[in-house]
């Protein structure tokens, strides 16, 4: 409030009459004006005060007229056909004095008030009080928009915009001049946010808190709706927000106007980038995003070339090429198999697939290998070892493995004799949907064909990704073939 009467009192200052008269000729309610004086206290003879230094007399058979009305306004006096002109000083004042006795057809103008005429009797020794400021044809609107106040503001009334002349800017508030009395229409803008409207509102005389509009503008976004796969995880500007639900839409809100990045990502799939611009034109819009799958739809082997780099990240520096033995693998590093075309980045990626090998125990101790991996700390891992290995069974044993830890999922006896010296094994892969199932067969073992190998293992956090090998809990072993048949090449 202490803010609002200062705006008040910078727009119009009021002021004070100042002298002190007789008995008031006609004081009724006092209406609104721009700049008013005051009447001072009971009537009694004139005084000399701060704006009248000398004590002004008047004569017995004189009249006097003291009035106080708004600054600047026309007087005119009339009587027995003679009219006399006067002008109130800038705080509204204005002192006749030696008038004749009589009655006075009293009009006073002002170009922003509604003129006032009445009939004024002056009477004899003493002086004739007259307060009557006009009421104001014009009021002014104060618009309180808080820390949102700016010259990036834009405003209409009445569907006019405002010239910067007639408003003033102050603090957190915005006040337009000479606003007519009567209902008016409103309207502001600001760059960034909703338009904001009123109608029909009804602007008081003058500076009256009445003519206060607390205003409350809101930030103006748009809302994307990004139709794409399920699962793909959404970004804006790499923020994340959210993922794409299974009727393959996903709503994202609250985004300001102006240049935006999209971004989606979605394990098997490329990820999408795209610019995005977004105007206050189309506050909701849908973004159809379509991603490009990298999951390997033909064959793959290792060549066992040197100069072929066909491991992810890289070919551990203790795996060797043997030449008639194949590759020893060796070590703790898993890695993950990888066209040698593609870059260091990017490893091979299955749905569905059957992954064949070969390998001969280098220590006799067993095999590890991986599969559905998203990167090579995540996978399902597996175990094939003998009773020379640090298991000191012959067992086959499946794990989960996150963030590099590993849990196991199942263990089992293995059937096939897998422990002849020097003896190739056959390894056998079968990827569908959530089951892996492994078959084995050994050269030396009596047992003709494909034997089933260990229970089938049944989980769907994975469904999808990468193999590989690794040379856990020390099963070194020589891979002489390694073959991944994705099912849509199975299919054909």
């Amino acid at each position: 409030m202490i803010a609002l009467l200062a705006f008040f009192a910078a727009l119009f200052p009021v002021s004070v009459f100042p002298q002190k008269v007789g008995k008031p000729a006609n004081t009724g309610p006092k209406p609104s004006g721009p700049k008013i004086g005051k009447a001072g206290p009971k009537p009694q003879p004139v005084e000399p005060s701060a704006a009248t230094p000398k004590t002004i007399v008047v004569k017995p058979t004189e009249g006097y007229l003291a009035l106080s009305t708004t600054p600047a306004a026309r007087i005119v006096l009339s009587t027995a056909g003679q009219k006399r002109s006067f002008l109130a000083d800038a705080e509204g004042q204005l002192h006749v004095p030696k008038l004749k006795p009589g009655s006075y057809q009293i009009e006073i103008k002002h170009d922003d008030c509604q003129p006032h005429a009445e009939l004024l009797k002056i009477v004899k020794g003493e002086p004739t009080v007259l307060i009557k400021p006009l009421i104001e044809k014009y009021g002014i609107v104060m618009l309180g928009l808080g820390a949102l106040t700016g010259p990036d503001v834009a405003i209409k009334l009445d569907g006019q915009p405002m010239p910067p002349a007639q408003l003033k800017v102050e603090k957190e508030m915005i006040g337009i001049r000479r606003v007519p009395v009567g209902a008016h229409r409103i309207e502001i803008s600001k760059p960034g946010y909703i338009n904001w409207s009123r109608d029909l509102f009804e602007v008081k005389p003058g500076d009256v808190p009445d003519n206060l509009i607390p205003i409350d503008l809101e930030r103006a976004t748009i809302a994307v709706t990004i139709r794409s796969l399920p699962g793909a995880r959404v970004y804006v500007d790499n923020e994340e927000r959210g993922v794409v639900a299974a009727d393959q839409m996903l709503r994202v809100p609250g985004l300001p106007p102006g240049a935006h990045k999209l971004r989606l990502e979605l394990f098997g799939y490329e990820n999408a980038e795209r610019p995005l611009t977004l105007t206050l034109d189309r506050r909701e819009m849908t973004e159809e995003v379509k991603l490009e799958s990298l999951i390997e739809i033909a064959e793959d082997k290792e060549d066992f070339d040197a100069s072929l780099v066909k491991w992810f990240p890289a070919r551990p520096a203790p795996w060797q090429l043997e030449n008639g033995r194949g590759m020893l693998v060796r070590g703790d590093a898993a890695s993950l198999f990888k066209r040698a075309s593609y870059p260091a980045n990017r490893f091979n990626l299955y749905d569905d697939f059957t992954l064949v090998f070969r390998v001969r125990f280098a220590t006799g101790k067993g095999v590890a290998w991986i599969a559905r991996a998203r990167d090579a700390q995540n996978y399902y891992r597996f175990e094939l070892t003998t009773s020379r290995s640090a298991k000191s069974a012959k067992l086959f044993i499946a794990s989960l493995c996150r963030d590099g830890r590993c849990s196991e999922l199942s263990r089992d006896p293995v059937v096939v004799n897998i422990e002849e010296p020097d003896d190739t094994i056959t390894i056998k892969l079968e990827a569908k949907g959530a089951q892996l199932e492994h078959y084995i067969s050994a050269v030396k073992d009596p047992r003709t064909g494909m034997q089933p190998l260990g229970r089938v293992v049944s989980d769907d956090l994975f469904k999808k990704g990468g193999v590989g090998l690794c040379a856990v809990n020390e099963l070194e072993a020589y891979v002489s073939s390694f073959l991944v048949i994705p099912a849509t090449k199975q299919g054909r």
